[in-house]
């Protein structure tokens, strides 16, 4: 796949402005913001090079404190989780305005069960245009994780030989809290390492609400954007760099 950001790589957008790819490891939800100040400047800031103007902006934002501009209607932003979270996405996209989105890259498989004697044949069905209802929880971990600035996710489906789709999940704090307390709820029952217990099958479908969230999370997966595809992939020769 093309999950994998060696550096950070700078995008020159002429309709949405430019943008830095950079990659990341994991994020600490609790301290977010401060993470994304130190990998500006300890990482991937550097003086005469691309991107820089993103990331200046970037931390503009974040010595301004406070969150990023809301709209009238606007759910709270989700209080911090009992249990200590944290998310990996596969990179971090920082806008000349300072905005940032999350980048998740999913890889779809080129190989599909076969007749006969063979168990798997080759048969690459090309990127998905729609995103699956179970990846919206990773997502929006994952926004929650990359801090007050985040505003949605990215998500690149890239095919074996097919080209790539390019997909846009907003953020959801409404959708956030809900799930954050859920965790909560769990952690409580089955997290102390002095009163070890499993949970019980299909955890939390009989509390109140539960219908709802799984709509919802329906929801917010058919309400994702397309925002480009392409036939062409960049992908490294076998004696080339991780990502070119």
């Amino acid at each position: 796949g093309v999950g994998i950001l060696a550096a950070v790589n700078f995008v020159d957008d002429r309709e949405r402005g430019a943008a830095a790819v950079c990659e990341v490891g994991l994020l600490c939800a609790e301290a977010s913001d401060a993470a994304l100040g130190a990998l500006v400047d300890e990482a991937w800031r550097r003086d005469g090079a691309p991107g820089v103007e993103c990331f200046d902006a970037l931390s503009a934002r974040l010595r301004a404190g406070g969150d990023a501009p809301r709209s009238p209607g606007d759910a709270p932003r989700p209080p911090a989780s009992t249990v200590p979270v944290g998310a990996s996405p596969d990179g971090v996209v920082v806008r000349a305005d300072g905005s940032v989105d999350v980048l998740e890259v999913k890889s779809v498989s080129p190989f599909v069960s076969a007749s006969g004697n063979a168990k798997l044949e080759v048969r690459d069905r090309g990127p998905h245009a729609e995103l699956a209802p179970w990846i919206v929880p990773q997502l929006m971990l994952e926004i929650y994780a990359a801090g007050s600035h985040c505003g949605g996710a990215l998500v690149v489906s890239a095919s074996a030989t097919r080209g790539a789709v390019f997909l846009r999940v907003p953020r959801d704090d409404a959708y956030i809290q809900e799930m954050l307390a859920r965790a909560d709820r769990f952690y409580e029952l089955y997290g102390d390492p002095d009163d070890p217990r499993d949970p019980p099958p299909c955890f939390g479908s009989a509390e109140a609400g539960w219908d709802a969230f799984v709509v919802r999370t329906g929801e917010i997966a058919r309400a994702a954007t397309v925002l480009a595809r392409t036939r062409d992939v960049q992908r490294a020769g076998s004696a080339g760099p991780w990502f070119c």
